[in-house]
C-alpha cells in the first residue's frame, strides 16, 4: 500500500545532505527514517487516532486531545482515500 508522512525541512534536508546513511533493511521504512532522525532531531511520542469508519471524532481529537496523528486504513484499503479527504475536511472547517 504505501503510506505519507511530513516533517519539518530541516529533517528533509538532512537525510537529503546525509543520504549515504544507511537504513536499517529489516525495519519499516518509516520507522527506520525515524531511527536515523532521532539522535539529531529527538523523538516525541503524540498520540493517533486510527480512522477506520467515516464517523470516527476526527474534530474532538484535534480540538480536545491535540491530536494531530490520524492513521487512515480499510481492511482492503477501498475506502482509505475517503477515510483521509474526511480527515482533510475537518481539518480544513478547523481553519477555516
Amino acid at each position: 500500500s504505501g503510506a505519507g508522512f511530513l516533517m519539518i525541512r530541516e529533517a528533509a534536508l538532512y537525510l537529503v545532505k546525509n543520504h549515504s546513511l544507511v537504513l536499517s533493511w529489516d525495519l519499516i521504512d518509516d520507522v527506520a527514517i525515524g531511527r536515523l532522525l532521532c539522535p539529531i532531531f529527538g523523538l516525541t511520542h503524540i498520540e493517533r487516532l486510527w480512522i477506520k469508519i467515516v464517523d470516527e471524532p476526527i474534530r474532538d481529537a484535534i480540538l480536545d486531545k491535540g491530536i494531530f496523528h490520524f492513521r487512515c486504513e480499510t481492511h482492503n484499503h477501498s475506502n482509505t482515500v475517503s477515510l483521509m479527504q474526511n480527515v482533510c475536511d475537518v481539518i480544513n472547517s478547523i481553519n477555516a
